[in-house]
């Protein structure tokens, strides 16, 4: 008897961790969609500033109901287990799920968070660092809608990870246990 490919989606606010999790799925074996990379792709553009991302990812989000993240994990045609690695809204996510069940997925929700002293110093970090993003102020970034609307998807997840005092490793550790079997 073959195992069911799962889908695994993972949710939560910017700089909690989802990228982490998503880094170990795919060390794992799993097919990664990135939110990021698919958003750029169909807009044409690898380029483009945070803001205007959010802005163009915003109106597709409007046409598109939010299936455009479920539409490239359904054209992927991996055989593999697959991760997406941040849907934002309620309507990714259910179709998401939609796809899952016709597709024959099992699909699990992962909703990664850290306190926003942790999130805010790996913000900090990533603007040391080079980061290609032009939001400069955490203060802007954590007010978007778009992160409200991103914490409220955390009654719909089936696991809910806080990495606030997990290192790295121990999250690895956690994601394996808790997803890879």
């Amino acid at each position: 008897m073959t195992r069911r490919r799962r889908l695994v989606v993972i949710v939560g606010p910017t700089y909690s961790g989802k990228s982490t999790v998503a880094a170990v799925l795919a060390r794992a074996g799993y097919f990664v969609v990135s939110a990021r990379r698919t958003l750029a792709s169909t807009l044409a553009s690898e380029r483009m500033t945070r803001k205007a991302l959010i802005k163009a990812g915003a109106d597709l989000e409007h046409r598109t109901q939010g299936a455009w993240l479920a539409d490239a994990v359904a054209t992927s045609r991996t055989r593999r287990s697959v991760v997406v690695d941040s849907a934002r809204t309620r309507s990714q996510l259910t179709s998401l799920q939609r796809l899952a069940r016709t597709a024959r997925y099992r699909c699990v929700t992962i909703y990664v968070t850290a306190a926003e002293p942790v999130r805010r110093r790996r913000f900090d970090l990533a603007r040391t660092v080079g980061s290609d993003f032009e939001m400069k102020e955490w203060r802007r970034l954590a007010s978007q809608e778009l992160e409200a609307r991103t914490k409220r998807l955390r009654s719909a997840a089936d696991i809910v990870i806080d990495t606030t005092r997990l290192s790295r490793r121990d999250l690895g550790s956690l994601v394996r246990s808790l997803v890879v079997r």
